[in-house]
């Protein structure tokens, strides 16, 4: 099992959203920015699941967001997960189970915690 603390506020969906409609290159360059950072927070995690995984995403806020809209940025986090070389790859062979919670808090991160699955990928 691995557990990574992530110190950054991730956008929700209504968040990327209005980025996107505002202007059309704003919404991708968000995704990057979020993708990267996440990518450097995880590289030393390199490696260390090398078959399919669960992963529980922990949402740390004070914001006031519907948990689903939160929940979206996980993408970013697979995403970055996967450019890191944490995991093999984001799809069904290397992803199984992915659960949320949202925490209030008095700051923003996010706790996600890998846990490669015992059986062989088929």
């Amino acid at each position: 099992m691995i557990k990574i603390r992530l110190d950054l506020e991730y956008p929700s969906l209504n968040e990327y959203i209005q980025a996107e409609r505002s202007n059309r290159f704003k919404g991708a360059k968000l995704k990057k920015d979020y993708t990267e950072a996440t990518q450097m927070m995880v590289a030393r995690y390199r490696g260390m699941v090398t078959g399919k995984a669960d992963i529980h995403f922990e949402w740390h806020t004070a914001r006031k967001v519907d948990p689903d809209n939160l929940d979206f940025a996980r993408k970013f986090i697979l995403d970055g997960l996967v450019r890191a070389g944490v995991l093999i790859d984001d799809n069904q062979k290397y992803v199984g189970r992915l659960s949320s919670e949202v925490v209030k808090d008095k700051q923003g991160y996010v706790i996600v915690v890998i846990k490669e699955q015992d059986h062989d990928i088929k």
